[in-house]
C-alpha cells in the first residue's frame, strides 16, 4: 500500500510487517517502529544518496541482531514473542542464545514474553534454563503453568507434569478441559496409562466436562471398548441434557 514515499508491505506469517521504500528496508511489528520517524528520515536520505552514489543496498535490520544493541528495549512485546517462536524453530547450536539472557532480565515481569521463553526452551529439551525461567517469575498466570506442563510432558517428565498442575490449583488457578487433554495427550504419548487414568480422574473431580478432543485421546489411549472410553462418552452424552 502506497504511504507517499513509504510503502508497507505485509509478508508471511502476517505478524511481521516490513516498510520500505525502494531498496531501503525497515524492520517493523505490532505497536511500535525499530526506528523513530526521525531515523526514517535519516535514513531515507542516506538511501538516497546511495542510489545516486551507486552503492549496494544494505541489509535487511535483524531482529537477533537488534538484540544485541541498545535498541533492545524498543522492541515491542509482539516483535520479541514472535522472534522467540521463530527461533525456537531452529537448532539451538546453531542458534547465538547469549541475548535470550537480556530478554529475561529485561521482562521477567511480562508473563507473555516469559510464557514463549520457557516454551523455547522446552523445544530445545533445556529442562533446567525453562524450570529457572519459571521460578523466577514473580507472578504466574495460567499460561505460564500450561506452558510448563506441555513442555515437561514433551519431555517425558510426567510426574513433573502433575507436580506442575497440583501447584497450579494451589494458586487458586482452574484449569479447563484443555490443560487436562494437554496432560492426557502426554500420558498417552508416552504409554503412561495409568497416569492417563488420573487425569481423567480429576477432570471428574472439578467438574470439568470432557469434550471431542478428550474422547479421541482415549480411543487412542484406551481403546473404543475401555471403560475409560464409555465413561467419557457417558459424561459427554450427560452434560448435553435430554
Amino acid at each position: 500500500r502506497s504511504c507517499g514515499r513509504i510503502f508497507v508491505m505485509t509478508c508471511k506469517p502476517a505478524s511481521f510487517t516490513y516498510i520500505g521504500r525502494g531498496n531501503l528496508i525497515l524492520f517493523r511489528t505490532g505497536r511500535s517502529y525499530i526506528h523513530t520517524k526521525s531515523d526514517i528520515d535519516d535514513l531515507i536520505k542516506q538511501d538516497d544518496h546511495r542510489i545516486r552514489q551507486n552503492q549496494p543496498q544494505p541489509q535487511m535490520i535483524n531482529v537477533v541482531e537488534i538484540m544485541k544493541t541498545d535498541k533492545f528495549m524498543d522492541l515491542s512485546d509482539h516483535t520479541i514473542i514472535n522472534s522467540l517462536r521463530e527461533l525456537r524453530r531452529k537448532q539451538p547450536d546453531t542458534v547465538d542464545t547469549k541475548w535470550l539472557d537480556r530478554i529475561f532480565h529485561a521482562h521477567v515481569t511480562n508473563t507473555a514474553i516469559m510464557n514463549e521463553l520457557i516454551k523455547t526452551f522446552y523445544a530445545w529439551k533445556q529442562v533446567e534454563e525453562a524450570q529457572r525461567v519459571f521460578r523466577s517469575m514473580p507472578t504466574k498466570d495460567r499460561w505460564c503453568y500450561y506452558a510448563m506442563i506441555d513442555g515437561s510432558g514433551r519431555c517425558g517428565l510426567i510426574e513433573e507434569m502433575f507436580r506442575l498442575a497440583t501447584l497450579m490449583e494451589g494458586a487458586g488457578l482452574k484449569p479447563d478441559a484443555a490443560f487436562y487433554n494437554c496432560m492426557l495427550e502426554h500420558c498417552v504419548n508416552n504409554d503412561a496409562r495409568e497416569d492417563g487414568k488420573v487425569v481423567l480422574g480429576m477432570m471428574t473431580t472439578n467438574n470439568i466436562v470432557p469434550d471431542m478432543e478428550t474422547y479421541a485421546l482415549v480411543l487412542s489411549g484406551f481403546g473404543g471398548s475401555s471403560p475409560e472410553a464409555n465413561a467419557v462418552k457417558g459424561r459427554m452424552e450427560g452434560s448435553q441434557g435430554p
